[in-house]
C-alpha cells in the first residue's frame, strides 16, 4: 500500500500533460534500430512479411540527476501497429538507465503503456515511462547520471503492409516534442523533485517497407568511397614518382 501511494505521488508530479511554455531546454534522445545501430528501419517484404515484428530502442544521452522519464512517440498506423513495450532489466533480461538504482535497492515503478490511435489520420501514439522507488531516499527515489547513451525502453511493432516489385511504403517513427505533442504530452526526463521536466529531443526514425525489386540506397558504397578516393590519389602519386625515376 505504501508503495502504491508513493508511486502515485511521484507520477502525479511527472506523468501528465504539460504546457508548452514550461520548458526551455532539451535533452538529446535517440531512436535506434538494434539490428543496424541507426535510426533507419528498412524492411524487405520478401523477408519481413505482414505480421512480422521488429524492435525499436529508445535512448537518452548525457543526463544528470534523472529520477523519472517518459516517452511519447507516433507512427503511421497503416504501416505498423504497436505490439508491446518493456524495460530491459525489469521484466526481461538486460540493463537500462535505472539499473544502478535497482542494484542499490530501488524498486521499479512502471505504469502500463498508454496507446492511442487517431483514426482520422491513421496515427498511432505511445505514452510510456518509468521511475524508481526507494523509501529512505530523499523524494523516495534514487536519481541516476547517464554518461553517453542510456537505454530507456524497447518497443515492438508489427508490420501491417507488404510491398511488391519496386514499390516502397515510406513513413517515420517520431519522438514528439512540445510543438508536435498530441494533447500536450511529450518525451521528457525528470529530476527527483518532479516539476515540469526537461524535454527529450530525438530525430525521427525513417521507415521503409519495400519490394524485392525496389532500389534502396546501401550504406556500404558511401563508406567505401572515401577509401577509394584516397587509394586513387596514392596510386597516382606513386605512378608520378615512378615516371620521374625513369626520366
Amino acid at each position: 500500500m505504501l508503495l502504491a501511494i508513493a508511486s502515485a505521488m511521484v507520477f502525479s508530479a511527472a506523468f501528465h500533460a504539460l504546457p508548452a511554455e514550461a520548458q526551455t531546454s532539451a535533452v538529446k534522445g535517440e531512436i535506434v534500430n538494434p539490428l543496424v545501430g541507426t535510426n533507419d528501419f528498412a524492411f524487405n517484404s520478401s523477408v519481413y512479411s505482414v505480421n512480422s515484428t521488429f524492435t525499436l530502442d529508445f535512448y537518452v544521452a548525457n543526463v544528470s540527476d534523472m529520477a523519472a522519464w517518459q516517452i511519447f512517440i507516433s507512427w503511421n498506423n497503416t504501416m505498423i501497429n504497436f505490439t508491446t513495450a518493456w524495460i530491459p532489466g525489469v521484466n526481461s533480461p538486460g540493463t537500462n538507465v535505472f539499473t544502478q538504482a535497482f542494484n542499490e535497492g530501488a524498486t521499479p515503478v512502471v505504469p502500463a503503456p498508454t496507446l492511442e490511435v487517431d483514426t482520422s489520420t491513421n496515427t498511432g501514439y505511445l505514452f510510456y515511462g518509468a521511475t524508481n522507488y526507494y523509501a529512505s531516499a530523499i523524494n523516495h527515489t534514487i536519481p541516476v547520471n547517464v554518461q553517453g547513451l542510456g537505454l530507456l525502453c524497447s518497443v515492438n511493432f508489427t508490420i501491417q503492409v507488404s510491398a511488391t516489385g519496386a514499390n516502397i511504403f515510406r513513413g517515420a517513427i517520431n519522438d514528439l516534442d512540445l510543438s508536435t505533442g498530441f494533447g500536450g504530452y511529450y518525451s521528457a526526463v525528470f529530476s527527483p523533485s518532479g516539476g515540469v521536466g526537461t524535454q527529450i529531443s530525438a530525430d525521427p526514425a525513417a521507415m521503409e517497407i519495400y519490394g524485392s525489386e525496389a532500389l534502396i540506397p546501401e550504406f556500404t558504397p558511401w563508406i567505401i568511397i572515401p577509401f577509394f578516393i584516397v587509394a586513387t590519389l596514392l596510386i597516382a602519386l606513386l605512378h608520378r614518382r615512378k615516371n620521374r625515376m625513369f626520366k
